[in-house]
């Protein structure tokens, strides 16, 4: 008997992984049939909008900062006008050469932005060359094209700003409405520490938000659904799958973090071994799209067009998580460091006092109430806080480099240590019956 349930496990075991293959080869396919439409797409009007925001780019420069001087509002103007110059790339390739390749004109020995400038600009006194960036899917591509075709840089942020708001809101929403008010405080704490208004100025940082975000209003929308069938497995591997083909390596491991902390939300009493089982699972799953939706790109070019793009990706894959940034040794704890050293402001340091003072203050106000099941069961959100680290020390040269972003990834740690506190001062887990997974928050004292 017990052989029978190892080998039906074995079984069901196999079909995931056959079953997650299948998805990420669909996943492959879809993506590249949707970049490929969307280089069909007619390039006059994208021109001409892009045009109009010239004078922007030459006002901000490359990397203008909202606040001078708090990295953490600098806009990566640097980035998006390297993803325009693609989206605006109309040579006599073929468009299969384009969709893997990814092209753009820039001016020799200048960067991204002075480049577009200098194009858009037909000033011709300089050597203009054709550049590729293959190494990414450039997935983003398939909503900046239709985008530029109506709307030029300008009008793409104000879109931009009005659209995660309103992403935002229903995420709050949604938790309302699954009792779980008390977490849309952490919630939206942890959004504003990534500083939004940046994010919805820069199309490099607006990738992930969206994707994370998006995922958690899947999570509370249909997490009953999720748990049947091993279906939340699927679910982040197709997070990670959307993650590879959208972004270019910012803060990705936040659309594995966030809708982690929304499932630990939503999932009634377990033993802390559950959790960890699930966490690794899950990241397990999200890995093997993040990282097979990765490697895809190379094969799919080597198939079509003959190209050995894999030595590309490995030397960059080393590059990223090498120990050295221009001939200079780095560690991963600096790495870490120069991350979070961008919390290291006044205005931050009041902020995070309160909290902790506020924390310390509702325990002592509410230990008698403080039970040693809520604080067993408030772990599982220590279990996803460490996340950002594991990043940090794994992409050590990426973090450490462009720590004026990456920091974003800390979103995870600061949504899971608030949930922490919330857990312990404010909450009584409970199953609403015993056959709903989801639990209610049963009110046992004010807020404040």
């Amino acid at each position: 008997m017990q052989k029978l349930h190892a080998y039906n496990n074995i079984i069901k075991i196999a079909f995931i992984f056959l079953k997650s293959v299948i998805i990420l080869f669909i996943g492959s396919i879809i993506g590249f049939i949707l970049l490929y439409a969307s280089y069909c797409l007619p390039v006059d009007n994208m021109y001409k909008n892009v045009q109009e925001s010239v004078p922007l780019f030459k006002s901000e420069g490359t990397y203008p900062q909202v606040i001078f001087d708090y990295y953490e509002t600098q806009l990566d103007n640097y980035t998006d006008a390297l993803m325009i110059s693609n989206a605006i790339y109309n040579g006599n390739n073929t468009i299969l050469d384009k969709t893997i390749n990814v092209y753009r004109l820039c001016a020799n020995g200048k960067d991204p932005t002075d480049s577009l400038i200098l194009t858009l600009s037909n000033d011709f006194n300089y050597e203009q060359i054709l550049d590729a960036y293959s190494r990414y899917w450039h997935g983003y591509l398939i909503f900046l094209k239709p985008l530029l075709i109506i709307f030029n840089y300008s009008d793409i942020r104000v879109i931009n700003s009005i659209m995660q708001f309103f992403i935002v809101f229903i995420v709050c929403y949604l938790m309302l409405l699954r009792k779980q008010k008390y977490y849309i405080i952490p919630y939206l704490i942890s959004i504003i520490l990534i500083s939004p208004l940046s994010i919805s100025l820069s199309l490099q940082f607006s990738a992930i938000f969206y994707i994370f975000n998006i995922s958690l209003i899947v999570m509370l929308k249909f997490y009953e659904k999720l748990k049947e069938n091993n279906a939340l497995i699927f679910y982040f591997l197709i997070i990670g799958i959307v993650t590879s083909y959208i972004d270019l390596l910012t803060y990705p491991t936040s659309t594995l973090g966030m809708p982690l902390i929304m499932y630990l939300i939503l999932t009634k009493n377990k033993t802390l071994l559950f959790y960890i089982k699930k966490i690794i699972l899950y990241s397990t799953f999200w890995g093997i799209g993040y990282g097979g939706m990765w490697i895809s790109k190379p094969l799919i070019s080597n198939i079509l067009l003959g190209n050995d793009f894999l030595s590309n990706f490995i030397s960059a894959f080393r590059n990223r998580t090498s120990l050295t940034s221009s001939n200079i040794e780095i560690t991963r704890s600096s790495a870490i460091w120069r991350n979070i050293s961008v919390y290291c402001k006044i205005g931050y340091f009041w902020l995070f006092s309160i909290i902790f003072f506020w924390f310390i203050y509702k325990i002592i106000q509410n230990r008698k109430n403080i039970t040693k099941s809520i604080i067993l069961g408030s772990f599982k959100y220590i279990l996803v806080c460490i996340m950002p680290f594991f990043w940090y020390m794994f992409a050590v040269n990426h973090s450490y480099v462009h720590f004026w972003f990456s920091f974003r990834t800390l979103v995870v740690l600061f949504f899971a240590g608030l949930c922490f506190c919330i857990h312990i001062t404010y909450t009584n887990i409970a199953a609403s019956n015993k056959n709903d997974n989801s639990y209610h928050i049963t009110k046992n004292r004010n807020l404040f």
